[in-house]
């Protein structure tokens, strides 16, 4: 893909010094993903069942990009900024790539004619890669700018093993009880120690029909949100001198605590949750690097997130094929963030209504129309 894009602003400064900058950035973004994959599937017995399952993802990306820079004071007149960080063209290169290796084995089984079983092993290997700079224009040639240099070497492996199991305790209850167990580890070229964690993730659902029309479920489970690999690349996004985007290769992946009750009493289903997320993920968080002399918007982890949750919704039948149904999400939420110039802990609500329905027409024809509501909320966690 080629982008020619127009960027521009003024600057006032603290000292009373303004100018104004346009800046012409072009560049080319070449991708090259290819994915692999082998299945086989085995039938041991009438009531066991085998599948293996492996996998290969390669992903290449690169992004040079030219930008050319020119400053006016207030009168409209071309200028030369007294800092050494405004400089008259700036290019950068990022060149990425991931590769991955999944295998996974999975066994069903129905030990009896109410317990089902599943077992099952995976494991990946990881390798990303990363060069990425940013040169400036000094005096008719170029320049690397220590800021916007990064070379990031990561390996990251996975070793999983779960068991499931699927209880029939009567004609209307079930119970699914879990649980998974994973080793993970991330390490870096610029970092001695990996990252690491060795954990259980338990889960564990009960239903039961209470009437025709009444049903009750009961949930926990706990589970691992690991970030995309292409947040962890720092690959860089120029956008004027004092400003990237890129990725974090110190994300931690999230884990998260959850129980939720759900009823639904005829068409009226409702639900309440109370959530703990430890780590979870922002994208386009704003840091700034060592000197304090350039911003960068990155993904970052908050501390954790505490949430309760309400949740309401109901069909309504309009007329014999009008169907429309609504839903409600009330959320008291509590987080904690430290990685920002100024830590701080916040709580808020957030109020969202959605709707979907769908309107018959002539000759089989039908439209669906759906559409949300937020009410005011802190969407910008970090200001």
């Amino acid at each position: 893909s080629h982008n020619l894009v127009n960027n521009g602003g003024t600057y006032q400064l603290k000292n009373g010094d303004y100018f104004e900058i346009a800046m012409l950035s072009d560049g080319l973004t070449t991708k090259q993903n290819s994915i692999s994959s082998a299945y086989f599937n085995q039938k041991v017995s009438e009531k066991t069942q085998l599948n293996l399952d492996l996998t290969y993802i390669h992903y290449a990306n690169n992004s040079p990009a030219t930008i050319n820079a020119a400053y006016f004071d207030k009168e409209k007149q071309p200028i030369t900024p007294n800092y050494s960080i405004l400089t008259a063209g700036n290019r950068g290169e990022s060149v990425s790539k991931i590769q991955v290796g999944v295998f996974k084995a999975d066994v069903t089984t129905q030990i009896s004619p109410k317990i089902n079983a599943e077992f099952g092993v995976k494991t990946s290997i990881a390798a990303n890669s990363n060069d990425s700079k940013v040169e400036r224009k000094v005096n008719d040639s170029w320049e690397i700018d220590p800021r916007s240099q990064s070379q990031v070497r990561s390996q990251e492996r996975i070793a999983a093993a779960y068991s499931q199991f699927k209880f029939l305790l009567s004609p209307k209850a079930n119970l699914h009880v879990g649980v998974r167990y994973e080793y993970w580890q991330r390490g870096f070229n610029l970092y001695e120690n990996p990252f690491k964690i060795s954990q259980f993730f338990p889960s564990i659902l009960y239903t039961q029909t209470l009437s025709e029309k009444t049903t009750f479920s009961l949930n926990y489970s706990r589970r691992i949100s690991r970030p995309a690999y292409t947040d962890l690349i720092s690959n860089l996004f120029y956008t004027d001198p004092t400003f990237v985007f890129s990725g974090n290769p110190l994300l931690k992946p999230t884990i998260t605590d959850a129980f939720k009750a759900d009823i639904t009493l005829k068409n009226l289903t409702m639900g309440l949750s109370f959530q703990y997320d430890l780590h979870p993920i922002l994208r386009y968080q704003i840091t700034a690097n060592a000197t304090k002399d350039v911003g960068i918007s990155s993904p970052q982890n908050l501390d954790y997130q505490k949430s309760i949750n309400l949740f309401l919704g109901y069909p309504f039948q309009l007329t014999s094929g009008w169907k429309l149904s609504i839903n409600s999400t009330t959320s008291l939420r509590n987080y904690r963030v430290s990685y920002s110039q100024f830590p701080t802990e916040k709580t808020f609500l957030l109020q969202n209504f959605n709707f979907s329905q769908n309107i018959p027409l002539p000759r089989s024809f039908e439209i669906e129309l759906s559409g949300w509501y937020n009410l005011p909320f802190l969407k910008d966690l970090i200001q």
